[in-house]
C-alpha cells in the first residue's frame, strides 16, 4: 500500500505541471493578459544636424547609438543629429529582447514647407477624398512628415496625406517635418453636402440708396434664374439688424452668404466665426470685411482707381498741369464705418495733393483729412448739411468755388442740392461723383455734376452669381487678385470702372442697357 501512494503522488508531480503549462492563463482585472517578450520602437526616421527628434519603445528599454560621432541618444530615446549620415540606435528591454532602428542624419535642416492639394473642396455627397502631397526645402532636406487634422469629425488625415471627409465645415490640415525642424505648414479645406440647400443669404446695408435696391434685386432675381434658393434683407443702416440677419441666415441653412457690410470692421465678426465654424462661404460684396479671417472671396471695383478717376477729371477740367490758378475745392468723403471710403478719398487725394501743397488748389475750408469730410452712412441730408454750413461760413462773401470733390452720388446730390438752396452765384463748380445714380445722371445732363465713375454693378451681379456657382460645384473660383483685410489676404475679382460725363453717357448708361432714356428724363 505504501508503495502504490509513492508512486501515485510521483506520477501527480510529474503530470500536474504540464497541466498548467498547456492550460490557458487568465488575468483578472489590471493585470496584463500577456506579455510580449519583443520590444517595438517608433518614432522619426530622420534627424537634421543640430536637431533633436524623439523615439518611444513598448517598454522600459536601454538606448545605444552604433555611432556617437552620427547620433547620440539620451536615455529617454532622444536623438540627436551630429554628423551626417547613416545610424543605428538600438533599444534593449530587461528581458533580453532588442530592437534596431536605423536612421539617417540629414546635413540639412527643413526651413519650409509647401502642401499642394488634389481638391480643396471636398463633397460628401461626391468626391470625399483629396491627396495632399507636402515638399520640404532645401531639397537635400528629408522629405518626410506626419499629418494631423484639426477636426476628426469634419475630415481625417492618414500616414501619407490621403484626407477623408467626414462631415461638412472647414479644417485645417497640418503637415509637420519629421526632422527634428518642428517645420509645420497648414492647408484649409472645406467639406460640403452637395445634397443639402442650395440656398443663399444676401444681406446689403440698405434699399433706401438706389445703388443697393438695384444691386439686391439684380443679384436675387440672377441667382433664382441660375437655381439658387435666395435670403435677401437689407439692414436699413442698422448694425445690429444687420447681425441677426446673418445669424439668421447661418442658422437658415444658408451654404453661401453675400455681405455688403453696414461697418464691414467688426460688427459682424462673431457671426462670421460661426459661418467658419460651419464652413459657410462668405463673399464680401464691394465692401470688404475687415480684420477677420472668415472672408472667402472679395468682388468689388479697384475702389482707389475710382478716387484716382475722379481727381483726374479735376484736373483735366481745370486744366491744373497748365493754368495758373488757385483754384478753390472742397471735398466731401464717405462713411467711416465703410472701408472702400477710404479707398476713395485717398485715391482722389493721391493725384490732387501735390496742386494743394504747391498752392494752386485752395482748400479754403482747410478740411483735407478724411474724418474732417467723412459722411456717416452716406447720406445725401447729412452732405448737403455740411455743405450748407461750408457754404455759409467760407463762401458767403462771394469766394469762387472751382470744384467739390464727393465721393460717391449720394453725397454728391446733396451738395447740388445745397449749392442750389444756397443760390450759389458764382461759376457753377465741377463736382464728381459715383454709382452713376438716376438723379445724379439727370444732373450731369443738365450740367449740374460734371462726372460720376460708372461701376456697372451688373458686372459685379454676374461674378457674384458665378463665384456662387463654383463653390457650389467645388470647382476653382475665378479672381484677378487679392486684397488685404488686415487679417488675411483675400481672393478677389475687381471689376473696372469708368467715368461717365455729358459726353459719353448715352454710350454707357443707354446703350447698354442699364437705364431706359426715358428713366433720364
Amino acid at each position: 500500500m505504501y508503495r502504490k501512494l509513492v508512486s501515485f503522488f510521483l506520477v501527480l508531480a510529474l503530470v500536474l505541471p504540464c497541466l498548467f503549462l498547456s492550460a490557458p492563463v487568465t488575468a483578472s482585472a489590471g493585470e496584463n493578459s500577456f506579455v510580449s517578450n519583443t520590444v517595438t520602437v517608433s518614432g522619426s526616421k530622420y534627424v537634421a544636424v543640430g536637431k533633436k527628434v524623439t523615439l518611444k519603445a513598448s517598454s522600459p528599454v536601454t538606448w545605444k547609438s552604433s555611432n556617437k560621432k552620427i547620433a547620440t541618444v539620451s536615455s529617454k530615446g532622444i536623438v540627436t543629429g551630429k554628423k551626417a549620415g547613416k545610424v543605428t540606435i538600438t533599444a534593449k528591454a530587461k528581458n533580453g529582447s532588442s530592437k534596431t532602428w536605423k536612421m539617417t542624419v540629414m546635413k540639412k535642416a527643413v526651413k519650409s514647407i509647401t502642401v499642394t492639394t488634389s481638391a480643396k473642396t471636398l463633397d460628401l455627397n461626391g468626391k470625399k477624398t483629396a491627396k495632399l502631397t507636402a515638399k520640404a526645402s532645401p531639397s537635400s532636406a528629408a522629405q518626410s512628415f506626419t499629418w494631423k487634422s484639426s477636426d476628426t469629425k469634419i475630415a481625417t488625415v492618414s500616414s501619407a496625406g490621403k484626407v477623408i471627409a467626414k462631415g461638412v465645415g472647414k479644417v485645417k490640415i497640418t503637415a509637420t517635418a519629421t526632422d527634428g525642424s518642428k517645420v509645420k505648414k497648414e492647408i484649409t479645406l472645406t467639406v460640403k453636402d452637395s445634397s443639402a440647400s442650395r440656398k443663399v443669404g444676401v444681406s446689403f446695408p440698405t434699399n433706401t440708396l438706389q445703388r443697393w435696391a438695384m444691386d439686391g434685386a439684380n443679384l436675387s432675381a440672377s441667382l433664382k434664374s441660375a437655381g439658387f434658393d435666395v435670403d435677401l434683407r437689407y439692414a436699413d443702416n442698422n448694425e445690429q439688424l444687420q447681425l441677426s440677419h446673418v445669424e439668421a441666415m447661418i442658422d437658415g441653412g444658408c451654404q453661401v452668404l453675400v455681405i455688403s457690410a453696414v461697418n464691414g470692421y467688426d460688427s459682424l465678426n462673431s457671426a462670421l466665426a460661426q459661418a467658419a465654424k460651419k464652413g459657410i462661404a462668405v463673399i464680401a460684396y464691394d465692401r470688404m470685411l475687415m480684420n477677420t479671417n472668415a472672408v472667402s472671396y472679395y468682388v468689388s471695383f479697384s475702389n482707389k482707381k475710382v478716387g484716382i478717376l475722379q481727381g483726374n477729371y479735376v484736373v483735366k477740367a481745370l486744366d491744373l498741369k497748365n493754368a495758373e490758378g488757385p483754384f478753390n475745392v472742397e471735398f466731401t468723403a464717405g462713411d467711416p464705418g465703410d472701408n472702400n471710403a477710404k479707398y476713395f478719398f485717398d485715391g482722389a487725394m493721391d493725384v490732387l495733393k501735390p496742386y494743394i501743397e504747391s498752392g494752386k488748389l485752395v482748400v479754403v475750408s482747410g478740411q483735407t483729412t478724411f474724418d474732417e469730410v467723412a459722411t456717416p452712412t452716406w447720406r445725401s441730408d447729412v452732405a448737403q448739411e455740411r455743405a450748407e454750413d461750408l457754404l455759409f461760413t467760407y463762401y458767403a462773401d462771394g469766394t469762387e468755388l472751382d470744384a467739390w470733390v464727393c465721393s460717391n452720388d449720394s453725397t454728391a446730390y446733396g451738395v447740388t442740392s445745397a449749392l442750389s438752396g444756397y443760390a450759389y452765384v458764382g461759376s457753377w463748380p465741377i463736382i464728381t461723383g459715383q454709382d452713376c445714380d438716376i438723379n445724379n445722371v439727370r444732373n450731369i445732363i443738365a450740367g449740374k455734376q460734371a462726372m460720376s465713375v460708372f461701376k456697372d454693378t451688373r458686372v459685379m451681379v454676374s461674378r457674384t452669381v458665378k463665384m456662387i456657382e463654383q463653390i457650389m460645384n467645388g470647382g476653382t473660383v475665378d479672381t484677378n487678385g487679392k486684397v488685404d483685410n488686415g487679417a488675411i489676404s483675400v481672393p478677389a475679382y475687381l471689376c473696372t470702372p469708368v467715368v461717365v460725363d455729358k459726353s459719353n453717357y448715352r454710350k454707357y448708361l443707354i446703350d447698354s442697357g442699364y437705364y431706359a432714356e426715358e428713366q433720364l428724363q
